[in-house]
């Protein structure tokens, strides 16, 4: 597989609440009301996600982002040796 299979999905709370867990995302970043949730594209797709976090969130905004071609290229050497 060509790139990393993992994914960001940022999500702008409106207001602070505890964070739920997710069985198939991570949070990998917290600042503010800005929330990071690293996911695998493979077992979960960004719309089931969403879906997902937004009925147990108040969201205001979201975007969903590729990893940098530098974590992409860490990711093939990982999983290569």
């Amino acid at each position: 597989m060509v790139g990393a299979p993992h994914r960001l999905l940022m999500i702008e709370l409106e207001s602070a609440t505890e964070l739920p867990e997710h069985d198939r995302a991570r949070i990998v970043r917290q600042d503010g009301l800005k929330v990071w949730y690293q996911f695998d594209k493979t077992a979960i797709t960004a719309s089931e996600l969403i879906a997902d976090l937004s009925a147990r969130l108040p969201v205001r905004d979201l975007s969903v982002q590729e990893p940098d071609i530098e974590d992409a290229i860490r990711e093939v050497y990982r999983t290569t040796g």
